[in-house]
């Protein structure tokens, strides 16, 4: 088998990372699908080349992950000195270098020889608090050897729990060596990209209340449960995915989970559901079935997310609302591995996951950005809209960068309840800067209470579509200056008429030059005008 160029790269980082000694425990974060069992099982062979004595130890938390881990290895590396340590494949091997299972091995730290590394796979799962399994087994492991280095594996720097894995208290990794980013894994062809659109019946997230960092489970399985809102979403699914093959649907509970199961198969879609209380050997057998096409859709709530690698899944439905960034980034990476015949993965959001947490291809930098923080209140989307000149920004912007109102930080942004195409990856939101005909322009005076006015001008590109800018010559500083240069692209006008109400007057008497098209960039749920062209 032959590395690709950035597992190369995710391989050479390490060796650049200790020499550096930038710290002794790095972590990889490499996009689904990127291959991180073969990053480490060539890491492993190169490893031991150079250090013969050396044993490596490789613990993650499902027996599925163990297993592909280490047939991947064997794979690459045939006779190696390896051995398997899991409960769940029966197998308590004692080896050079093991792939084990978090829950088998936890307790029994100091049973073998001392390990010289330790890597964790889908390192994002260590819990951000307490003496759990992880923290109890690397803790006795660093005493049987202080010096033993530590590698992470995984999706996200960030516990699906919150919180950094490479920063603030109980941050167990000491830095990132290398971030191989979802963006160049669909750039380069190694990865499907996805598509979005969110439901019509979606629940809003601001009605939510907030539990150890996560909307209530009750809350949003009781959100689902009024107005019909599943039934509707369902039926939405069910259009939307006539022409997808294999879907996937995350539920609020294992109560929603059955529910929903039960009536897409009424509907005539086999489907089957996957959830904690499922019996393992259930469970595999659902699985395998899904696999095989014997169930078109599988529902599942809390599991799945990590571990659950099936190539054919082209259409995921989100009939669940997470704060967890790290959690939503996991539940779409189940549709981007590539497969014959499908051409991208359908995302359905009747959760405002996307609103909320925006481009998927994002998430890591933007949580880089903010040290894991979360972006704010719960609920809060990652655009709004301002209230004073309806302009589109990010949540986190106090002042509107169109007409210099300050945003009163005390309130949540209104989510309209409307169908819209969403931007799931950047790519999409820069694709979709489209130019329209310009058939008609009308001028209005917008007003909001307590604040000053402005002109809303509103484009029409045939009957069916129309698209607004709001013009603050009312407001003060920048706003203004930027509502003056409008006006004077457009009109002769003096400075003494420049108000609000003259210039609705003028564009009234079509004295105010309009354009033939504009430039609309509709990857978002609130298309934003970004550019005109004048005959």
């Amino acid at each position: 088998m032959k590395l690709r160029n950035y597992q190369r790269r995710a391989i050479d980082s390490l060796d650049g990372y200790w020499r550096e000694k930038k710290g002794s425990h790095p972590i990889i974060v490499a996009g689904t699908g990127s291959g991180k069992s073969v990053i480490q099982a060539f890491f492993i062979k190169e490893t031991i080349k150079a250090y013969p004595t050396a044993r490596i130890l490789c613990v993650t938390h499902v027996k599925e992950l163990i297993e592909q881990n280490h047939e991947r290895f064997h794979g690459i590396w045939h006779d190696a000195p390896s051995g398997v340590y899991s409960a769940g494949l029966k197998r308590r091997d004692d080896a050079q270098i093991m792939f084990a299972g978090i829950q088998s091995i936890y307790k029994k730290a100091f049973d073998f020889d001392k390990f010289d590394l330790l890597m964790v796979d889908e390192a994002h799962l260590i819990p951000k608090k307490g003496t759990g399994m992880y923290k109890t087994f690397i803790d006795n492991l660093l005493m049987v050897n202080p010096k033993m280095k530590i590698i992470g594996l995984t999706a996200s720097p960030f516990r699906l729990d919150g919180g950094s894995l490479i920063a603030g208290d109980g941050a167990l990794f000491d830095g990132l060596s290398c971030h191989i980013t979802i963006k160049e894994l669909i750039e380069q062809h190694f990865l499907t990209p996805l598509t979005a659109k969110e439901g019509i019946a979606h629940i809003e997230t601001s009605k939510l209340t907030t539990q150890n960092g996560e909307y209530r489970t009750a809350d949003v399985e009781k959100a689902f449960a009024e107005n019909s809102t599943t039934d509707l979403a369902l039926s939405e699914v069910i259009e939307l995915g006539k022409e997808r093959k294999s879907w996937m649907v995350f539920c609020a509970s294992v109560k929603h989970c059955n529910e929903v199961a039960e009536k897409l198969n009424e509907r005539g879609i086999p489907t089957i559901a996957v959830h904690g209380e499922l019996p393992p050997n259930e469970r595999e057998k659902a699985i395998g079935g899904f696999k095989n096409y014997e169930y078109r859709c599988i529902v599942s709530v809390n599991i799945l997310t990590t571990g659950f690698d099936v190539e054919q899944v082209d259409m995921i439905a989100l009939m669940r609302s997470t704060q967890s960034a790290s959690l939503y980034l996991q539940i779409c990476g189940r549709g981007m591995r590539l497969c014959e015949g499908k051409s991208d993965c359908l995302v359905l959001d009747f959760g405002e996951n996307i609103l909320n947490h925006g481009a998927v291809d994002e998430i890591v930098e933007r949580q880089l950005e903010m040290g894991g923080r979360r972006k704010g209140k719960k609920g809060e989307p990652v655009l709004k809209r301002c209230p004073s000149c309806e302009f589109m920004c990010f949540a986190a912007t106090r002042i509107c960068p169109n007409c210099g109102d300050k945003f009163d930080i005390s309130t949540l942004p209104k989510i309209q309840q409307e169908a819209a195409r969403l931007a799931i990856l950047s790519s999409e939101r820069e694709k979709r800067e489209e130019w329209f005909d310009v058939t008609g322009v009308t001028y209005d005076i917008h007003n909001k209470p307590g604040k000053p006015s402005s002109m809303k001008v509103s484009y029409f590109s045939g009957n069916l579509q129309s698209f607004s800018e709001w013009i603050c010559l009312d407001h003060q500083g920048f706003a203004r200056k930027k509502a003056v240069q409008w006006i004077k692209e457009r009109a002769d006008v003096n400075d003494s008429l420049l108000s609000t109400e003259e210039m609705v007057r003028f564009g009234k008497k079509g004295k105010i030059r309009e354009p033939d098209q504009i430039k609309v960039l509709t990857g978002r749920k609130y298309p934003e005008i970004v550019g005109f062209s004048f005959v």
